[in-house]
């Protein structure tokens, strides 16, 4: 879970600028998606702590993360996903070129 939190606001901190001139690279398109995902994540996580605690953040993070994913991916038309170097299920795990972002 930390793994997969560094690694959103990491890639969350990489935005660009919001006044881009033309359309966006595919490399923006995908900070900016990245960036949507992980504040409309960590929005519902926060709001999730301060109603319930961890344990209902962690079942929002568990029941909301893969619906917001897909909503940004439809939005943005990519696909979005959460990967992380130290994961629990073999199924979330980075491939090569995911390894070198």
């Amino acid at each position: 879970m930390k793994a997969i939190t560094l690694g959103l606001v990491l890639l969350a901190g990489t935005a660009p600028p919001a006044a881009s001139v033309g359309p966006l690279t595919d490399l923006e398109r995908a900070e900016t998606a990245t960036a949507a995902f992980a504040a409309a994540l960590k929005g519902e996580l926060v709001q999730a702590m301060q109603s319930g605690g961890a344990i209902e953040a962690i079942e929002v993070c568990h029941s909301r993360a893969d619906a917001i994913a897909h909503e940004v991916s439809g939005k943005y038309g990519l696909k979005v996903s959460r990967v992380s170097l130290k994961n629990r299920n073999p199924g979330n795990a980075p491939n090569e070129w995911q390894k070198s972002v």
